[in-house]
């Protein structure tokens, strides 16, 4: 089992990186699924393609806001990523599912009295 290590040391040259960490967001834009993961050191995104992983791709359908993740995969550059990186996987595992709904949406602005 290949080592995790932190959103901010993944290099986009690296042979394949593991991270783990929170979903912060998710986009599906049909046979692509972009979800960014934050860990304690920031933000990553991870690219799923339907033609690339079907099986990955079926699996992050049901990925849910703040489940805790692990991905293993190449990383790769890319200017709309943040941070500049974004990793392809080829290992992907829902480690905990995050109470539903959140009892306090903390990726949005909230209105306070």
């Amino acid at each position: 089992m290949i080592e995790r290590i932190h959103t901010s040391d993944v290099e986009p040259d690296a042979d394949e990186v593991a991270i783990a960490g929170h979903v912060h967001e998710i986009r599906d834009l049909g046979g692509l699924v972009f979800l960014i993961v934050r860990d304690r050191e920031g933000l990553i995104q991870i690219v799923f393609k339907e033609e690339r992983e079907p099986e990955l791709f079926e699996a992050v359908q049901d990925v849910g806001a703040e489940d805790v993740v692990r991905v293993v995969g190449e990383p790769l550059e890319s200017d709309q990523a943040p941070g500049g990186v974004e990793i392809a996987p080829t290992e992907y595992e829902v480690i905990d599912e995050a109470e539903s709904p959140l009892p306090l949406e903390i990726s949005k602005d909230i209105e306070v009295d």
